[in-house]
């Protein structure tokens, strides 16, 4: 029996204003890398996923593709090109399920 084709969708569009740093949090390094790096490994360890979608702002592109770099192929290889998010987590969400 074929195992279920499983897509995932990261919501990674926010400001983390309420941490009070000078960027998003989930561009902030620790451990050496971006958070957002770091939660994307964590992921593709957890399950084949078929497609792996996060939902950035516009603004964060060049921020998106650094932490990238930081990623293992493993945690690369299902990556999609990165969907625009939108004002509300609402948003981002339905612009990462589109």
């Amino acid at each position: 029996m074929p195992s279920p084709k499983v897509a995932l969708v990261v919501v990674a569009a926010g400001r983390g204003a309420r941490l009070g740093a000078e960027g998003p949090k989930q561009y902030l390094h620790c451990a050496g890398k971006p958070l957002l790096a770091h939660t994307l490994e964590a992921l593709a360890g957890a399950w084949p996923f078929s497609e792996v979608i996060v939902a950035i702002r516009e603004e964060d592109r060049s921020l998106y593709d650094e932490a990238l770099t930081h990623l293992t192929p493993n945690a690369a290889a299902a990556l999609a090109p990165p969907a625009i998010g939108g004002a509300t987590r609402q948003e981002s969400v339905l612009a990462g399920l589109e």
